[in-house]
């Protein structure tokens, strides 16, 4: 991630795709620019535009406006408007942003896919837990829903030393910190250091005095962490927040999901695909069956498990019957198929007591 200060004086941030950018590039990006297209729709704090013709799934809008409150909640800060805008046109693209899914300036979002929930991160913590540029791409990648790409992971202390855009490998490090501290922690660490820092010199007493041990005390600790799929844990945050659980009937739980991008619940498309999510609680361990229906070839229904990293739990479940032990807590459904192949799903979960 890159940040500069546009003409207005804000500052803004954006997510490399390959390679290194230069802050030039970024100064370049605030000459002359072909206006964005106007807003809309307006949620309670996003609002949204786009230059595409492109459906959107009725869903879409609704999540993203979700997503920030959400993190609004979470982070503790005073919800602010946010813009996100679609923009297909690569000259149009390219004169908001570098070459990146997206971009985000201030508060205002500039994305390549209607779904880029990382930015909406990066627009709800601007000028109040901005903190050090690795740890705040830390924070939106956590609380992103892992739909950016991550590279090959580094070891940190690498990363930290040159920081270079390694998103993937400051997620794994700063929810190694919420979990071993957490997250109040790890906000006030973000609040109190300083805002776009890189080198370690520049956050080092900060980090020290809020976590009460080294950095590299932290990074010697972190490398000996109990090593699990940590893009499955942060991709189902909103999943594991929601607070429409779907409730047991006659001993199962039974969904029928209309994959269709009409539906108000669909959420996308995202790299060709759409989906949506319902939530279960599991009272205690169990073997559980799994049933799919679909007429669609390209259904995938993944079982993934709300917990901390040490016991995450990540199933690509195929049409048919599944049966596997699952333990106790709160599992999220996400259900998702091509945008192409819309398909009415039919899945039923029974705890065998």
């Amino acid at each position: 991630m890159w940040r500069w200060l546009n003409s207005a004086g804000e500052a803004s941030s954006f997510n490399l795709g390959v390679g290194r950018g230069s802050l030039l590039v970024g100064l370049l990006l605030v000459g002359c620019q072909e206006p964005l297209p106007e807003l809309s729709w307006s949620g309670d704090h996003v609002s949204f535009g786009t230059d595409s013709n492109e459906q959107i799934c009725a869903g879409t809008l609704q999540a993203l406006d979700d997503h920030a409150n959400i993190l609004f909640q979470l982070f503790d800060i005073e919800p602010h408007p946010i813009e996100f805008y679609w923009i297909q046109e690569p000259e149009l693209y390219s004169d908001h942003c570098p070459p990146s899914y997206g971009c985000t300036t201030g508060v205002r979002v500039v994305s390549k896919s209607p779904v880029l929930f990382h930015e909406i991160v990066h627009a709800v913590v601007f000028d109040d837990i901005q903190g050090p540029t690795p740890f705040e791409e830390g924070l939106a990648v956590v609380y992103g829903n892992a739909l950016l790409p991550l590279e090959t992971l580094e070891p940190i202390e690498e990363v930290l030393g040159d920081f270079r855009d390694q998103d993937g490998s400051m997620g794994r490090f700063v929810h190694f910190l919420i979990e071993e501290h957490g997250l109040d922690s790890v906000l006030e660490f973000l609040a109190v250091a300083p805002a776009r820092a890189t080198k370690i010199v520049k956050y080092e007493a900060e980090f020290n005095a809020v976590f009460d041990e080294s950095l590299e005390t932290a990074i010697e600790r972190f490398e000996q962490y109990r090593e699990c799929d940590y893009k499955e844990v942060y991709r189902i945050m909103r999943g594991c927040q929601n607070e429409d659980v779907s409730p047991m009937i006659e001993g199962q739980w039974r969904f029928e999901v209309a994959l269709d991008c009409s539906s108000s619940d669909v959420v996308g498309p995202h790299e060709g695909r759409v989906w949506t999510t319902r939530t279960f609680d599991l009272e205690q361990e169990n073997l559980v069956t799994t049933s799919i229906s679909s007429a669609s070839t390209t259904t995938e229904a993944r079982l993934l498990k709300c917990s901390s990293c040490s016991d995450a739990l990540n199933r690509l479940y195929p049409v048919g019957d599944t049966t596997e032990v699952l333990p106790a807590g709160r599992y999220v459904l996400e259900v998702s198929t091509r945008v192409s192949e819309p398909s009415d799903v039919a899945i039923i979960v029974t705890p065998n007591f």
